[in-house]
């Protein structure tokens, strides 16, 4: 989850929490259960290639010590008794998507032993590689892999349709409290969740057909009239009228130096790392189209009631955000514009993205060509009696969602960037040249943010560390 997403999103839970109150939807048992906007989207791109990996979500929970199997099978089904979107299959009728919840079973936990780490990694990819048929059966599946005695990893694939990151992070949590109170070490809640995902899907359909909404989708369509909607970037390659979402990434972890200078950059100017991070990638984008005018996609966490703050199910939604970058401007200016153009963009997140795409976007099946994510790694989740628990979220192998996405991940001493690319349309090398010239303008904002910023020249002239594949 984009790091300013949360924060914004903080804010703006507290401005209209007392506003919503009134409209609050308890949980309802019964009754025909409506897709989310989100889900829909998902949904929808599901059907255009039933045997597409893009929305899957891959997981792996690598676990070191004595691992009690049955615990952590009681607990796996403990937060499938609890999330009915976890249950949920989609059934379509008469083309239009339906929700059926299937009761509550033991889960299905697989398990294989292994002789080597090769082989967990081999494995973990080939359960990314399958798709999920939403029509019949549930969003997600387990594989439980035991490397040794005390080395055991759950590899875990959802389907978007069900999960976003921070659904992620509930569950995992939730996951350790539940072991823990299996193997007798700690408690964990027994009571049903207050709302399940249907009531949130409820309130979204009812918001999608109301005034407010469409006054909402009007005034952020307006503001983005006239911005490069999508973005059209030089590529290597004509672009497919239809793109088969292939895709392949290089990364590269900055130096602890420069992950420091950057959060000391946001805090001298009163802003987060994320605006800072946003203002290099609209430098680089500037200087590859040769206008100021650039538009990003970045994901929003779309919880904007106090009652979806520990919701489990696919809240998120992606924001354009227009950062414009005119000549003459210095680092500094241009940081400043992306975090304002970053927080008014926020503040509308609940208009949902395919709203404005229909309005504004020439291309239908692709109309965000560049997404920006950065994100903090979470804290380590501890399981009763094991020495340590290690949670990797990755994306499904060898796809890409859009022309260019570019991730940042913060730890406590680095910062990771992966850029993921679409191989029809740009090759190794040129990717690798975007990501070193990113590093490069990331670099100039710290090392002068009053220096007007380089808007000519060649990409990717300045060599940073060894960029991986």
């Amino acid at each position: 989850m984009a790091a300013l997403g949360v924060l914004v999103q903080t804010a703006l839970v507290g401005r209209t929490a007392a506003a919503t109150a009134d409209r609050d939807e308890h949980r309802t048992d019964g009754g025909p259960v409506p897709l989310s906007g989100a889900q829909r989207r998902i949904w929808f791109m599901q059907q255009v290639a039933p045997s597409s990996i893009l929305y899957n979500v891959p997981t792996r929970l690598d676990l070191t010590g004595p691992l009690v199997v049955e615990a952590l099978h009681a607990a796996l089904t403990d937060l499938l008794a609890r999330y009915d979107v976890l249950r949920s299959c989609y059934p379509a009728r008469s083309g239009v998507p339906s929700v059926a919840v299937r009761p509550a079973a033991p889960a299905d936990l697989p398990q294989v032993d292994v002789d080597s780490d090769v082989e967990v990694d081999r494995l973990a990819e080939a359960q990314a590689r399958i798709p999920f048929r939403l029509e019949q059966e549930p969003p997600v599946r387990f594989l439980l892999v035991r490397r040794a005695p005390d080395r055991h990893t759950l590899i875990s694939t959802f389907q978007h349709i069900a999960v976003d990151g921070l659904t992620l992070d509930l569950l995992t949590r939730e996951l350790g409290a539940r072991y823990g109170r299996h193997v007798g070490s700690g408690p964990a809640s027994t009571s049903p969740p207050a709302r399940q995902y249907a009531d949130f899907a409820r309130a979204d359909a009812t918001a999608a057909t109301s005034q407010a909404r469409r006054k909402a989708t009007a005034e952020r369509a307006a503001e983005l009239s006239g911005m490069p909607f999508p973005l059209d970037m030089p590529t290597d390659f004509p672009r497919p009228r239809f793109p088969q979402f292939r895709g392949d990434a290089v990364a590269v972890t900055l130096d602890e130096r420069l992950a420091v200078e950057v959060r000391g950059l946001a805090r001298q100017h009163r802003v987060t790392a994320f605006a800072v991070l946003l203002a290099a990638l609209a430098v680089v984008l500037r200087r590859a189209v040769g206008r100021p005018h650039v538009v990003v996609g970045t994901p929003a966490a779309g919880r904007l009631r106090p009652q979806w703050q520990d919701m489990v199910g696919c809240f998120i939604n992606m924001v354009p955000v227009a950062v414009t970058v005119p000549d003459g401007s210095t680092g500094s200016r241009v940081i400043a514009g992306a975090a304002e153009a970053a927080w008014r963009a926020l503040e509308r997140q609940d208009v949902p993205f395919e709203d404005l795409a229909r309005l504004l976007a020439r291309r239908t099946v692709r109309p965000l060509t560049v997404m920006f994510s950065y994100q903090v790694s979470a804290a380590p989740v501890r399981f009763a009696g094991l020495a340590d628990t290690v949670l990797t979220v990755t994306r499904p192998p060898g796809t890409a969602k859009y022309d260019l996405s570019l991730y940042a991940v913060a730890t406590a001493s680095a910062l990771r960037l992966e850029l993921e690319y679409d191989a029809e349309l740009y090759t190794h090398e040129t990717a690798t040249a975007l990501l070193h010239d990113y590093r490069a303008r990331l670099a100039a904002l710290v090392a002068d943010p009053t220096a007007v910023v380089d808007l000519g020249g060649p990409a990717g002239t300045d060599e940073p560390e060894h960029v991986e594949r």
